[in-house]
């Protein structure tokens, strides 16, 4: 089987032209399918008063099992010397949920509830793809 002049390899696939292969076309469409359902949250945090630190390792503890979340990241805001975002993204809004309550029952997070001053607005988004999902 020859190369088509005008063609190249990119990871398995054949791009002619400049236009993806249908195989190509067919794998960004089951993605898009696949992420359809994930849930992300962006999150902002006010910290009690200088425990900004501190709150962010808890809410990284590791007892706090996420099943279902592909990620979780907590950042420094720099609108503030308290401010944290959590960003989130889980493979459903019911694994979020789930989550949720099993964390409410098992009580693993109430520290590091306790270090929050404030809730900020949380904006929910449907990741569609990206690095490392």
């Amino acid at each position: 089987m020859g190369r088509q002049v005008g063609s190249r390899r990119l990871g398995g696939y054949i791009l002619n032209e400049g236009k993806l292969s249908i195989r190509l076309r067919r794998s960004l469409f089951r993605l898009r399918a696949e992420r359809a359902a994930m849930y992300g949250l962006i999150t902002r945090l006010t910290a009690a008063s200088g425990r900004r630190n501190e709150l962010a390792l808890m809410l990284l503890d590791p007892a706090a099992n996420r099943r279902g979340c592909h990620h979780y990241v907590v950042a420094l805001g720099t609108d503030g010397p308290d401010s944290l975002w959590v960003t989130e993204i889980w493979i459903s809004e019911e694994a979020h949920r789930a989550w949720v309550a099993e964390i409410r029952d098992s009580e693993v997070l109430k520290p590091a509830l306790a270090l929050i001053a404030t809730w900020g607005d949380t904006i929910i988004t449907r990741p569609l793809a990206g690095i490392g999902l």
